[in-house]
């Protein structure tokens, strides 16, 4: 089974780019394909946006009203109803989660529940819990022989506090929803853009103050 991860920084321009949906993810030659900032409002969901012959897709938008965060970021996962591979593998999911608090609800087309330990999260409250998962930055399948996270994890720059905090808690109750399947005997895999670099390397721009920022 092969699963890509790509940052498309809009999908409308990647579709048009290369002339639709299907060739757009017919190019990948992958079973299972990951996008992140989609930049996409649940309104804008159109068709020739999600829909593609071939492919079941699983997605997660913006909720939030704030300034400057409504038709921002954004994930969706692909999955082929086909596999592009021979093997007895199962691309499709046997359930889909949008959000990774529990609270944003399956796919309507998936009604087997990925579990979460509520006395994991007990110390978060529910509010807390809503507004991680506001910005549309995860969307959760699950393979059976595997949970996969698409993820598109929140940037914070070095002087916003605000965001600062935002960004340790969207991955503190992260690490929970992780730590909870890894208890429960769950493999899981992670992909998307995380929005982490640890050092200069990490980052194709950074200049010779990085170290010392974020």
């Amino acid at each position: 089974m092969k699963i890509v991860t790509y940052n498309v920084n809009g999908l409308r321009q990647r579709v048009a780019q290369f002339g639709s949906l299907r060739n757009l993810l017919n190019s990948f030659d992958a079973d299972i394909i990951c996008f992140q900032e989609t930049k996409l409002r649940r309104q804008e969901l159109t068709a020739d946006l999600v829909m593609a012959p071939g492919y079941e897709s699983f997605f997660s938008c913006s909720r939030s009203s704030q300034k400057g965060r409504t038709g921002y970021s954004g994930v969706i996962t692909f999955c082929r109803v086909k596999l592009a591979f021979a093997s007895g593998e199962v691309a499709l999911p046997v359930s889909a989660e949008e959000g990774f608090t529990g609270l944003m609800g399956n796919s309507e087309a998936c009604k087997v529940e990925l579990p979460f330990l509520a006395e994991d999260i007990e110390e978060f409250s529910q509010d807390e819990l809503l507004s991680v998962d506001s910005e549309g930055r995860c969307v959760i399948t699950d393979h059976d022989h595997f949970v996969l996270f698409n993820v598109y994890g929140p940037r914070a720059g070095g002087d916003d506090e605000e965001r600062i905090q935002f960004k340790q808690k969207f991955y503190q109750i992260l690490q929970k929803r992780w730590e909870s399947l890894l208890h429960m005997g769950r493999r899981i895999i992670v992909v998307g853009d995380l929005n982490i670099a640890p050092s200069a390397i990490d980052r194709c721009d950074a200049g010779p103050e990085f170290d010392n920022n974020e």
